[in-house]
């Protein structure tokens, strides 16, 4: 049975993966002397001498990604097939905040109903959990 924790745990996944991928992609340009995002703009960096290391920290890093996919996975799933019961409004709502970890503005934006909309009817549905 899906719980409050499972939902919080599948939204930090999301949060936590988002972040390891962020940090590999820098690491991996510092291999490899390529351009990365860095705010809003791209920067160049230059080959590091300490590539030995990188490589072993990109090898622990996509074994982290690895393994936090496989849990996200499975979360997801769950909250599919829980939230195949409600309405579509309401499933939709659930979805693109657990599946697609958007946050309160992307879901009121995508679904064109205010921010207090879109919450009030995801307090409803997290309030039949027991």
């Amino acid at each position: 049975m899906l719980t409050r924790e499972d939902l919080q745990s599948l939204k930090n996944l999301n949060y936590q993966l988002g972040n390891l991928k962020e940090r590999r992609e820098r690491i991996a340009s510092l291999c490899t002397g390529k351009a990365i995002e860095y705010g809003k703009e791209k920067v160049q960096t230059s080959c590091d001498s300490r590539q030995e290391l990188l490589m072993a920290m990109l090898a622990d890093i996509d074994t982290e990604i690895e393994k936090e996919t496989l849990k996200l996975s499975k979360l997801q799933k769950e909250v599919l097939n829980w939230s195949n019961d409600f309405p579509i409004f309401a499933r939709t709502i659930i979805r693109l905040r657990y599946i697609r970890g958007l946050t309160w503005e992307e879901i009121s934006e995508y679904t064109a109903y205010s921010d207090r909309h879109v919450q009030r009817i995801h307090n409803d549905i997290i309030s039949q959990i027991k």
